[in-house]
């Protein structure tokens, strides 16, 4: 089975979203062309720093992202966001 694009979300979702859930698509997706041409590495490296200079992002809010977007990814998504986590958790 494909994995669904953020893109083939938005257009299943498009009938039924807000004006504020077009807003939040938007703000994401401006928000990710940054570093869309960067390596895994450079990302998890800016994932780190935001990290460290954000103190609402906690071990708590990573778990309950992980537990959110686990469901989501195949088999070799989620033991790469295990790594992730392993790093950005204190």
């Amino acid at each position: 089975m494909k994995k669904k694009s953020l893109q083939d979300l938005i257009n299943e979702k498009k009938i039924n979203m807000t004006d504020d859930d077009k807003r939040k698509v938007k703000s994401i997706k401006e928000g990710t062309k940054q570093y869309q041409d960067m390596s895994r590495d450079e990302i998890l490296g800016e994932i780190i720093k935001k990290k460290r200079s954000n103190k609402n992002i906690n071990n708590s809010s990573l778990n309950q992202f992980e537990d959110y977007i686990m469901p989501m990814l195949d088999d070799q998504q989620k033991s790469r966001l295990k790594d992730i986590m392993n790093k950005l958790k204190d």
